[in-house]
């Protein structure tokens, strides 16, 4: 599912000529319908910030999932090696929503 996700997300904002590469690892997760709606959800909206706002002014770059469960919860962490943020606080980019540190998800 989440591959998928990322693959829509990068098809709506990579021109022909981008060379984003993409990793999903980690463990294999299981949710209820309830709780993997919520973890596309957040997993779009993280994928789809780094397309918006990591490679702005740049055609490559890599974006990578990973996924740990444990016992109650699991963590979903996406990383680019977009532009980063200044040491103030302040974007980079082009600006853009500030995002939840963290998230979890039940895994029961």
């Amino acid at each position: 599912m989440l591959s998928r996700i990322i693959d829509g997300v990068l098809g709506g904002y990579a021109s022909g000529d981008s060379r984003i590469e993409t990793e999903i690892r980690g463990d294999r997760l299981m949710f209820p319908e309830l709780a993997a709606s919520t973890v596309a959800l957040i997993v779009n909206d993280l994928v789809t910030n780094s397309m918006k706002y990591a490679f702005h002014g740049r055609d490559h770059g890599k974006i990578e999932l990973t996924m740990e469960s444990g016992e109650e919860f699991a963590w979903f962490t996406v990383e680019d090696d977009g532009c980063g943020m200044e040491k103030s606080g302040g974007e980079r980019g082009r600006g853009g929503s500030t995002l939840p540190e963290t998230m979890s998800i039940g895994t029961n």
